[in-house]
Order: C-alpha cells, then sequence, then structure tokens
C-alpha cells in the first residue's frame, strides 16, 4: 500500500508568514518599554546577577508576591542574550507567532480547519494585537497560556482526557506570571460543572502534581520567611472589607463601553506615531479607526456568535462564551468588588478567543456569501498594513538606550541621581533599570522613590542608595518644560521632544 503524503497547509503558512511580518516588521521602531519592563527586568537581574533564586516576586497592583517560574524561564534567556533588552523582545514576538498558530489548532477544534485559518488570520493580522505581542512583561504568557486552556477544554468535552494535565499550567501560571490569568480558573471551573467532566480519572492525579509542583515554591517561601505568602494574600483579600482599592492609582469604573472599544481597536486600530497611547494606564483611549462603526461591528459579531453557540447548545462551541462571561465576571471582581483599576492591556488573555470568535462568525457568513468574508478578509488585512506601516513608537527603546549610553559618557565613574519631568510616558518610561543595565547604577533615583517598598522587599536595588544628591544630576525632561536646575550644565542630549541633561553638583557638595 502506498503511503499517503499529507498535503502541506500552504494558507497556514502563509498566516504565519503574516503573524511573523506584523510582529518583526520596523523591530526597532516599534519596541515599547515602560515601568513594567523595568521592574521585571530588575527582578531577573537580581535573580542572575545576584545569583538569587527568588521564591517569591513582586506584583505591584495585588500588593502580595507571585512565584517565581516566570522570572525562572526567563532568567535563562537573559542571560543568553547578556541583557540586551533590544534582543530579547524578539522572544515576545516569537511566542506571538506560536499564539498564533495554537489560535489555529483551537479554532479547528470547533468543527473546520476553515475557521482554524480564519481565526488564526485574524489574530495574525491585526495590527493591536501584533503591538501587545511585541512586549516581554508579565503578560506576555497571557494570550499563549489562554488559548491552550481553550484548545485543551474542548479536546476534553471531546473526550480526550489526555489534555486534562494540561490545564495545570494556566491554573499554575495564574499565581506565578500574573492573576489576570485568574479569568482562565474561572472557565475551568465552570465548563466542568457545565459539561460534567469526569474527575475520577487517573488524569487528574497528573493534573494535581503539575499545580503541586507549582504550589512547591510557594510553600517553602511560606515556611522559611514565616508567613510572607499567606499573609499578605489575606490582607489584600480583605481590602473590599476595610473599603480600600487594590491599586494605589485612582478607582476607575470599568463599563462594557470600554471593552467594545478594546475589542473594536483589535479589529481597525487608528496609525500612530505615539503608539505608547495604546498601552496608556488610564481611558480615554485612542478611539479605533472608522469609530462607532467599528463598535457596532463588534455587537454584531458578538450577537451572531451568541446564535450560533446557542443554536449548538452543549458543543464546542460553548467554550467560546464560557471563556467570555469568564472574563466578564473576573473583570467584575477585579474592578468593583476589590476597586482594582482594569486597564486594556489585561485583555490579552481574552484576544485569542475574541479572533476565534471572529473566525467562528465568518465561517457562518462564508457558508451563505464568500464574496462578503473575501473582501473583507482584504479590507482587514489592507487596513492593519496600512496602520503598521504608519505608525511608530514616540520614544523607542533603542533610542532610550541611546540617550543613556550618552549620559553615561558624560557622567564616567561619579555617582549621579536621576530625576524626571512629571509627564506620564518619560516619569514611567523605565529609565533607572535602563542605566543599571550599563552597568552604572544610580545611587538615587525617583523611581527608587516610587517603587521603594518594592525594591526594599524584593532585594532589587543593584546597589546603597541614599538620600542627598550626589556628584552628578540626570534630568530627563521634555524640550518644552523651564529646568529643574540652576547648577551648571555638563552635557545634554536630545531625541525629539526628550532632553537629557547632566548637572555637575561637585561644587555645591
Amino acid at each position: 500500500m502506498v503511503k499517503q503524503i499529507k498535503r502541506v497547509n500552504f494558507l497556514l503558512i502563509f498566516i504565519l508568514i503574516v503573524a511573523a511580518f506584523f510582529r518583526f516588521y520596523n523591530f526597532l521602531g516599534l519596541q515599547y518599554w515602560s515601568g513594567d519592563e523595568e521592574v521585571l527586568t530588575a527582578t531577573v537581574r537580581h535573580i542572575v546577577w545576584d545569583k538569587s533564586p527568588s521564591l517569591i516576586v513582586q506584583n505591584a497592583n495585588l500588593g502580595f508576591g507571585l512565584g517565581p517560574y516566570y522570572m525562572w524561564f526567563l532568567s535563562p534567556l537573559f542571560y543568553l542574550f547578556n541583557f540586551n533588552v533590544v534582543a530579547l523582545l524578539s522572544i515576545a514576538s516569537l511566542t506571538g507567532i506560536a499564539t498564533t498558530y495554537l489560535v489555529y489548532l483551537g479554532a479547528k477544534e470547533l468543527g473546520s480547519k476553515r475557521i482554524g485559518l480564519l481565526a488564526s488570520f485574524f489574530y495574525a493580522s491585526s495590527f493591536f494585537i501584533s503591538i501587545f505581542d511585541r512586549r516581554l512583561f508579565h503578560l506576555t504568557l497571557d494570550p499563549i497560556l489562554s488559548v491552550v486552556t481553550f484548545l485543551a477544554l474542548v479536546k476534553i468535552i471531546k473526550k480526550d482526557y489526555r489534555f486534562i494535565p494540561l490545564l495545570a499550567i494556566p491554573i499554575g501560571f495564574s499565581f506565578h506570571s500574573d492573576a489576570s490569568l485568574i479569568i482562565l480558573d474561572i472557565a475551568i471551573f465552570a465548563t466542568w460543572v457545565i459539561f460534567r467532566l469526569p474527575i475520577l480519572r487517573k488524569e487528574l492525579l497528573y493534573f494535581v502534581l503539575i499545580i503541586f509542583l507549582f504550589l512547591l515554591p510557594l510553600g517553602v517561601a511560606q515556611v522559611r520567611y514565616k508567613g510572607a505568602v499567606i499573609g499578605p494574600i489575606i490582607k489584600s483579600l480583605t481590602r473590599p472589607v476595610r473599603g480600600e482599592n487594590i491599586t494605589s492609582i485612582g478607582f476607575h469604573t470599568y463599563s462594557p463601553g470600554e471593552l467594545i472599544g478594546t475589542f473594536s481597536r483589535v479589529i481597525f486600530t487608528t496609525p500612530s506615531n505615539f503608539i505608547e497611547e495604546h498601552f496608556f494606564y488610564s481611558p480615554p483611549y485612542p478611539p479605533p479607526l472608522f469609530g462607532n462603526i467599528t463598535k457596532l461591528f463588534v455587537i454584531i459579531i458578538s450577537v451572531i456568535s451568541l446564535a450560533i453557540t446557542l443554536r449548538k447548545k452543549r458543543s464546542p462551541h460553548l467554550i467560546i462564551w464560557i471563556m467570555f462571561l469568564s472574563f466578564i465576571s473576573g473583570i467584575l471582581i477585579f474592578n468593583l468588588l476589590f476597586k482594582g483599576k482594569f486597564v486594556q492591556h489585561y485583555s490579552m488573555s481574552f484576544f485569542p478567543i475574541f479572533t476565534i470568535m471572529l473566525g467562528q462568525t465568518a465561517n457562518w457568513i462564508y457558508d451563505r456569501n464568500k464574496a462578503i468574508v473575501l473582501l473583507f478578509l482584504t479590507v482587514y488585512l489592507s487596513v492593519n498594513l496600512y496602520t503598521l506601516f504608519n505608525s511608530s513608537v514616540r520614544y523607542p527603546l533603542n533610542e532610550k538606550i541611546k540617550l543613556v549610553k550618552s549620559a553615561i559618557s558624560t557622567i564616567g565613574k561619579n555617582n549621579y541621581a536621576i530625576y524626571s519631568s512629571p509627564d506620564s510616558y518619560i516619569q514611567g518610561g523605565g529609565w533607572t533599570e535602563l542605566f543599571t543595565l550599563q552597568k552604572h547604577p544610580s545611587v538615587k533615583s525617583y523611581w527608587y522613590d516610587y517603587w521603594d517598598w518594592i525594591y526594599q522587599a524584593y532585594s532589587l536595588f543593584p546597589g546603597p542608595i541614599q538620600k542627598q544628591d550626589p556628584e552628578k544630576i540626570v534630568w530627563i525632561q521634555k524640550t518644552d518644560e523651564p529646568l529643574q536646575s540652576t547648577l551648571p550644565i555638563i552635557s545634554k542630549s536630545s531625541y525629539k521632544d526628550i532632553n537629557i541633561y547632566v548637572f555637575d553638583n561637585n561644587k555645591i557638595n
């Protein structure tokens, strides 16, 4: 018998090429670096440089520590890349490509290869998603863990119980990477109840074993640091009883309209040379391209998807809406109960599921009118390419590093302090760690003052710090802001509307 040759899926290959293009095109010009990346890198630096395998790592918003596995996973990568943070962002881009492939596999399990191709195409060529896929920070794993959860749940309800242990990974990382992954825990529990999945199978033993391995470092930390895990968790979870916000920044009630806006930007994002705005932590966010038309489109997609799901009843399609309602539940719990400020990048965990919803809807329309779907796919790719070609980060990472190196060449071996403009994009720009990565940390910094409790609790200070101003002062500010010091200026470096001044403080001291 002649062995049948497996056909090459050229459409899937094309989609993966598109995914790579959206995540690597203008690689330097679309690299974002903020305070989130700064604290993550400081944590990994402490593990690698100080040879300290931390058992607990920080999470600023929660008020308690998480497990170290994500940081342990990143540590050898940072070491191999010699802390070249520009090159390290390629890891995030590659993760986005892998997520695209998993979206194909997960959507395909809904019933056809076409749904998989459509969903993965939407994920691959969304400018908005691709921009988030370029970030290496605490939420980088959220999309890939989300689609792994979706794929495993669909397989399990089809009675392929081999995938049960796989669910332990997203659950485990919900307390090792970022707590926003709790929505996956809710979805897994809800699916088990709704589909009445078995609880007496050998695969569940492997599941429990993996969960135990995730809990192990936290258990050791609880004993070694005398209650450093459970105590802070209880204190944080009881904040609503005390009327406290879970976040240190002002409380903001999250509305459904903001969620529609976020998913609208997934479809069509307005071109911008200030992409940092898309990551900004407070609304209003930039509107989607075509405004309310795109928002209406999101509503129509949701209605069609819900109708398809209800018609199919207890089919794998129901997983889409279980995960969607779990996502909404997570928002309400965090935002209303804990008074936590929900920002749009927390939606990263639902982006793959939303594109599967898009693929599900497009497949339904395709069965009725192919021309409409083919036209939309053409417009979708064209518009997102247009946005990609006409967008950039205002303050790219590599340009920040050039400014930092220029200032260090002036500072020499002197001690120095870093001060910043109150502008949120400069103050939260991750500058202090960029100086540290050049092996010349500051002895005083506005950032150290802002995150003093985190840096002390998790030993993230790279060296001794001091309260008084040292020999040199570094000021990072915008061109239109008045000089913040009357000290003699030694040097000035500029990029667009950012100036870095180095002041001489020797004579004053």
